[in-house]
C-alpha cells in the first residue's frame, strides 16, 4: 500500500524528504469518524495534495451515498445522501434533505405533542384509570377512526 514514513506527529514530505508536516493528535473530547461514504468501490489509494481546506475536500471527491430505508408497511425507499461540508452529517441536515425523514419527523413531533397533552390532561387520566370508562373511550376512538377511514375512500 503506502510506503511513507509516517509516524506519531508529522508526515514525509515526498517533495522534501528531510521536512515533516506537523500533525496534531485529536483531542480527548473529539472522535474521528471514518467511513466511505460513496457506493464506488475504492480505488487504489492516492495522496492529493491540492485540498487544503476541507471543502476543498468535499468538492474534490463529491462523496454521496444511496441508502435504502424501510417505511412503517416495510416498504423500501431510496434515498440519496451528498455531503458538501461536514455538517451535512448533522441530523438536521439529514431531515432537510430527504422527504421521508422530514415525514417521520413530523410524526415523531406529532406524537411527542400528543403524549405531551395527554399527560397534561387530568380527565382523559381519570378517564383510562377507570377499566370501564377506558374500554368506553377506546369504543368511541375506534368508531371515529372507522369514520375517517370511510370518508377518505370515498
Amino acid at each position: 500500500m503506502f510506503n511513507y514514513d509516517v509516524g506519531i506527529g508529522g508526515q514525509e514530505n515526498p517533495h522534501n524528504k528531510g521536512a515533516r508536516e506537523n500533525i496534531y493528535p485529536l483531542p480527548d473530547n473529539r472522535t474521528l469518524f471514518i467511513e466511505q461514504f460513496t457506493d464506488e468501490l475504492p480505488s487504489e489509494p492516492k495522496m492529493e495534495y491540492n485540498c487544503s481546506k476541507i471543502e476543498e475536500v468535499f468538492a474534490h471527491y463529491q462523496p454521496k451515498l444511496f441508502i435504502n430505508l424501510l417505511d412503517e408497511q416495510g416498504q423500501t425507499i431510496a434515498e440519496q445522501f451528498q455531503y458538501k461540508n461536514l455538517g451535512d452529517f448533522h441530523p438536521v441536515q439529514l431531515i432537510k434533505r430527504s422527504v421521508f425523514l422530514q415525514t417521520l419527523e413530523e410524526s415523531k413531533e406529532n406524537y411527542e405533542s400528543f403524549k405531551s397533552s395527554l399527560l397534561k390532561n387530568r380527565v382523559l387520566q381519570a378517564i383510562l384509570a377507570d377499566p370501564e370508562l377506558k374500554e368506553a373511550y377506546l369504543t368511541v376512538i375506534d368508531s371515529i377512526i372507522e369514520e375517517l377511514e370511510a370518508s377518505q375512500a370515498a
